[in-house]
């Protein structure tokens, strides 16, 4: 189970996405312009505030794209910000706005949405890399982007990579499809990403820093 907040941190607001634990996690970690932090449920704001200002500075949040991935107002989809529109809106309507009458249909929205488009970017560069072809599921992930379950020919993608353009969302791709040639981080299997993908760390850096496209 987890918990999204919105805390002010070094005057900026961030998305904390909190998992449930017994005690606060000595260890934190950011991507999506996101913080990842491990505690109970019911650590106070001004807790969770002061420990996460001791462990990020200012000058990294500054790097942050400052613009939430989702509000009660909008939702980034490929890198594009729409309108987020609830059923019975007295707001007149457009093609690009995002229906969801709350988060948890929008989560759903978001995941069957995301499926779509990593099936087809993976069916692509299956043919581009020349790999076996794979079943692909979507989920929430804490802190990996993808995982390559190699034996069983299974992708799995972090839903939140449907926010980002698909220039981003291909360097995951990339890397996930690259696990078939090396089962690990060598410089083999960099050399694979790199191949495919030669400016495969800026691309990385916008998804750690929420950039969106």
């Amino acid at each position: 189970m987890i918990k999204r907040i919105i805390i002010n941190i070094h005057g900026f607001d961030i998305a904390v996405i909190l998992t449930n634990a017994s005690k606060m996690a000595s260890i934190s970690h950011y991507t999506y312009g996101q913080i990842y932090l491990s505690c109970p449920f019911s650590t106070s704001i001004d807790k969770i505030k002061i420990s996460l200002e001791k462990r990020f500075s200012y000058r990294l949040l500054a790097k942050f794209d400052h613009e939430l991935l989702f509000t009660d107002s909008y939702c980034y989809i490929l890198g594009e910000k729409r309108r987020r529109v609830k059923p019975f809106s007295y707001l007149e309507i457009t093609k690009n706005d995002f229906f969801a009458k709350d988060d948890e249909e929008l989560f759903d929205k978001l995941k069957k949405l995301a499926y779509d488009i990593l099936l087809s970017r993976v069916r692509k560069y299956e043919t581009i890399m020349n790999t076996k072809k794979h079943d692909i599921k979507i989920t929430a992930m804490s802190a990996a982007r993808g995982k390559n379950y190699y034996k069983k020919s299974l992708l799995t993608f972090a839903y939140e990579l449907v926010h980002f353009s698909l220039e981003l969302i291909d360097a995951i791709v990339i890397h996930e499809l690259a696990h078939d040639f090396y089962q690990d981080h060598s410089s083999n299997f960099y050399n694979v990403v790199y191949k495919f993908c030669p400016d495969y760390n800026k691309r990385i850096e916008k998804l750690n820093y929420g950039v969106k496209k």
